[in-house]
């Protein structure tokens, strides 16, 4: 008797992996294919919250008053802007350098380390401006690139910063370990499905 008990118990283990198995491929098929295709449960992301752009408009400018930085980073940024979130339902609009700040929605330019935040960053985001109603959004962002550390990363770093950096100036903050994406630990240099939904949903 007890032998039956046994592979009786053995048989509805086996079943039960059998069914989590068939639900698994189903959720797959059916709903998930967001999470899967971006390498992990929506926890494992970035954080997509306030503060928000104020619009959806994205014009953005550089006062780097040094032509060489100027001329070596502007191609970073460019290609985020146009490749990886004029795609989404922002509109994205590079203005002519020294453009007054408060005339655009993100700014950028390189300084030395001691002039960041953090200086071990390569580079980082900050809110120059809140506007509060309903909801905490930002009118305006400075994008600060620190000479130090980020003008010897490689060619693909350099790229995956400008996306990450951006990325926060339209509501994505640091954290998630999906490590598929730019902006939550990945260094692919693009957006995911997750961000690109994200901002799609809110813009």
């Amino acid at each position: 008797m007890p032998s039956c008990v046994m592979r009786r118990d053995g048989w509805v283990a086996l079943a039960g992996r059998a069914l989590s198995t068939f639900i698994v491929a189903l959720l797959a098929i059916t709903g998930s294919v967001m999470v899967l295709a971006h390498g992990g449960p929506p926890h494992a992301h970035a954080p997509f919250a306030a503060p928000f752009a104020d619009n959806r408009t994205h014009q953005y400018t550089s006062i780097e008053t040094t032509t060489s930085d100027f001329n070596h980073w502007r191609p970073f940024i460019v290609a985020s802007m146009n490749d990886d979130y004029d795609p989404t339902n922002l509109v994205v609009l590079e203005r002519q350098r020294f453009t007054p700040v408060n005339w655009v929605d993100v700014y950028w330019y390189v300084v030395p380390s001691w002039l960041m935040t953090y200086p071990t960053a390569a580079a980082e985001a900050q809110c120059q401006g809140y506007v509060t109603g309903s909801t905490t959004i930002c009118d305006r962002f400075s994008i600060k690139i620190n000479d130090n550390v980020a003008t010897g990363m490689s060619v693909l770093h350099k790229h995956n910063m400008a996306c990450h950096e951006i990325g926060h100036t339209v509501g994505f903050r640091d954290g998630g370990t999906a490590q598929t994406s730019c902006m939550d630990g990945g260094n692919n240099q693009m957006l995911g499905t997750y961000e690109i939904a994200k901002i799609n949903l809110h813009y």
